[in-house]
């Protein structure tokens, strides 16, 4: 994974993500693919990838149109990880 996960929800910039109030609930909802990559710090493609693997959660919204949920986008990321990778040889 080349971004930090952490950073944001430790109160790295979101300044790109618009907040939103839905009701009782306040959410934080990014709309589009380049929006999330770019708050991420990932490329267009790992985001597109991740969504078609189902790694992260989305919102069809219409037709063409995707949100993510950017508590819900972290969590599953987090989850996500994977043990490091070890050198090789083993000497």
């Amino acid at each position: 994974m080349r971004f930090n996960v952490d950073a944001l929800s430790e109160g790295g910039s979101m300044d790109r993500a618009p907040k939103i109030k839905l009701g009782a609930f306040n959410c934080c909802l990014i709309y589009g693919d380049q929006a999330l990559a770019s708050c991420l710090g990932a490329s267009l493609p790992t985001i597109r990838t991740y969504r078609a693997r189902g790694i992260i959660p989305f919102i069809k919204t219409g037709h063409r149109s995707i949100a993510y949920e950017l508590d819900d986008v972290l969590a599953a990321l987090r989850s996500y990880r994977k043990k490091p990778i070890t050198e090789k040889g083993g000497r």
